[in-house]
């Protein structure tokens, strides 16, 4: 009796020493990772239920906080990107501005060069404040106490409206556009002021880098309305259609003093209908872009 006693109370004091041994290492290992030593995770050499319960949590907690590093990391990179992306976009219309009041201020300059130079001022300055406007709406878009009023819209009489809203655009860019509104009404979910300006940007996004056609298509399949809007465009390439809908993404082929960057609009376009439940996408081929906008039908009863 005194010897099983003995032999149990050996076990039992065995495995407090180990599981001690074991608590040491886990620590010693959490002090590793903590103070960068070491990237490593938990791991055990004496094997306990609890042990290893616990080794599992750590573990978890350790991928979430490289999870949360990661993206800290992102939004830094991204706000990094954003403040150079608008030092640059707002320095050159505003250089421009100051460059061309200082020729103004030049003596023996005559007046149709001042008006020459305050046309071009003007159009720098138009230019500044639809950077501004963009800036501040993607803000705007991506708060969370941004609210959709939902209801039903007729998407044929949306799209319409919109596109007449660009007629002056499309003929002075001597633009015929082939457009397919299609015999049945399609009826949508969604915020109108919201819907309009995704169809807008998009629709403004495609004059502005078309180079012969130009398309704009409604068709509803199954459940989805489908607003296809196509443009010919060979300054464009697929990496720039892979990077069109992320913010501040700048197209060298792009870029010049009128255009200083491809913008926010489509960013802007995308944020706002996946808050409506719909998906955008983009593709290239044959210098065409294709941009595909899916929203939510009403089922007609």
């Amino acid at each position: 009796m005194v010897y099983l006693l003995l032999i149990v109370t050996m076990i039992v004091f065995t495995r407090l020493f180990l599981i001690k041994r074991e608590i040491k290492c886990i620590t010693r290992q959490l002090q590793d990772y903590n103070g960068s030593k070491s990237r490593k995770k938990i791991d055990l050499q004496f094997f306990d239920k609890s042990l290893e319960n616990l080794a599992y949590r750590i573990n978890e907690n350790l991928d979430i906080a490289n999870e949360r590093l990661v993206k800290q990391r992102a939004s830094e990179d991204e706000l990094k990107r954003a403040i150079a992306y608008v030092s640059h976009d707002l320095r050159t219309p505003l250089t421009t501005i100051l460059g061309c009041f200082q020729m103004i201020n030049k003596e023996n300059i005559s007046e149709e060069r001042k008006k020459e130079y305050l046309y071009m001022a003007e159009k720098r300055g138009e230019r500044l404040q639809e950077l501004l406007s963009e800036f501040f709406e993607l803000s705007t878009v991506e708060s969370p106490d941004y609210k959709i009023n939902l209801e039903y819209l007729n998407l044929n009489s949306v799209l319409c409206n919109t596109i007449a809203g660009f007629y002056e655009k499309i003929t002075k860019k001597g633009i015929e556009p082939d457009i397919y509104l299609g015999n049945e009404n399609i009826d949508i979910i969604g915020d109108i002021s919201a819907v309009n300006r995704i169809l807008e940007n998009i629709i403004s996004n495609a004059i502005k880098y078309c180079e012969g056609e130009l398309n704009i298509i409604l068709e509803k399949r199954e459940s989805k309305a489908i607003v296809i809007v196509e443009n010919t465009s060979k300054h464009l390439n697929q990496i720039d259609i892979n990077k069109i809908f992320e913010k501040f993404y700048t197209g060298e082929k792009s870029r010049n003093i009128e255009e200083a960057s491809i913008g926010l609009g489509l960013p802007i376009a995308k944020k706002l209908i996946e808050k409506l439940g719909g998906t955008i996408s983009c593709s290239f081929k044959n210098d065409i872009i294709s941009m595909k906008c899916e929203f939510l039908c009403v089922e007609n009863s």
